[in-house]
């Protein structure tokens, strides 16, 4: 199934074209109107933001498609997470064709889904399908039907650098790739350091472009939860929950620290992009720092 993508996205021509891609990320809303939403946004749109990816919420909250699809509409560029978390992958498809046919979405990250913190009493799943099945199935659809729809769509996948099991992790980066992905995202990176390894590791198993994760650490909570193991697949290292104890100023240094990071990170060829986290789920946090690396 390699190679399968013919026409590349706007997403994918930038990714292969050594374009550095900055995407920022964000959680779909609990509360049932998005117009606080889109007004932040729209601040970082102004200052030069083209892109962001949305998370699929374990929370009771819109789905990350639904807000794709109304924040298309507003002509920001959009790039849903998909998970047949709860839902059969063949569910997926005609969401993902409506997207792309009516809302001009033309980019999916696909992920099996962090796991719930209590097991749901109700299993929506029609199959227990995983980020490589899913993968594999909606890339045969897209080669299928891209001579009778036109259908021009990529899809990316997630790569857990911190995965206990480094051989088995490169396996499934190996299986996603095969299965016709056509970009990975990294799990978050806190230093140069840990994206060295990131790198070393991935290199060995993949070509396709890469964007990397950047958590701005502002919150000594959301530091101490990460520390704890209390993030599925995210790991901040020593030195760097050591140098943000002594910090009297933690927001400052936490932005400041990612904005260095991102600068070396573009400079690095072995990495097309950067998805930025925003921290306490408000995109706002990020307008400093965003006003420093779109420059």
């Amino acid at each position: 199934m390699r190679g399968f993508l013919m026409e590349r996205t706007e997403l994918t021509k930038k990714l292969n074209n050594g374009e550095f891609v900055i995407s920022v990320q964000i959680d779909p809303p609990s509360a049932p109107v998005i117009g606080e939403l889109e007004k932040n946004l729209d601040q970082l749109i102004k200052i030069g933001v083209n892109l962001f990816d949305i998370n699929s919420s374990r929370r009771f909250s819109y789905s990350s498609i639904f807000l794709a699809q109304s924040l298309s509409c507003l002509g920001v560029r959009v790039l849903p997470h998909v998970t047949p978390r709860q839902r059969s992958v063949n569910s997926l498809v005609p969401e993902i064709v409506l997207s792309h046919n009516v809302y001009h979405i033309d980019d999916f990250l696909v992920i099996t889904g962090d796991p719930f913190n209590k097991k749901p009493k109700i299993d929506f799943s029609a199959q227990n399908f995983t980020s490589t099945d899913s993968i594999r199935v909606l890339s045969t659809f897209n080669s299928v039907l891209r001579n009778i729809l036109g259908l021009k769509v990529s899809l990316g996948a997630a790569v857990n650098q911190n995965e206990d099991d480094l051989t088995k992790e490169g396996r499934r980066v190996l299986a996603k790739e095969e299965a016709g992905v056509d970009f990975f995202m990294s799990q978050p990176v806190f230093n140069y350091e840990q994206t060295k390894e990131l790198v070393n590791f991935y290199r060995q198993f993949s070509s396709k472009p890469m964007v990397v994760g950047i958590w701005p650490l502002i919150y000594e909570s959301m530091v101490e939860k990460i520390k704890a193991g209390s993030i599925e697949g995210v790991v901040v290292p020593e030195d760097v929950y050591d140098q943000s104890k002594q910090q009297s100023d933690l927001r400052n240094w936490g932005l400041t620290q990612a904005g260095h990071l991102i600068e070396d990170l573009k400079h690095n060829p072995d990495i097309q992009g950067v998805y930025i986290v925003a921290p306490a789920r408000n995109p706002l946090h990020l307008t400093d720092l965003l006003a420093r690396v779109l420059t």
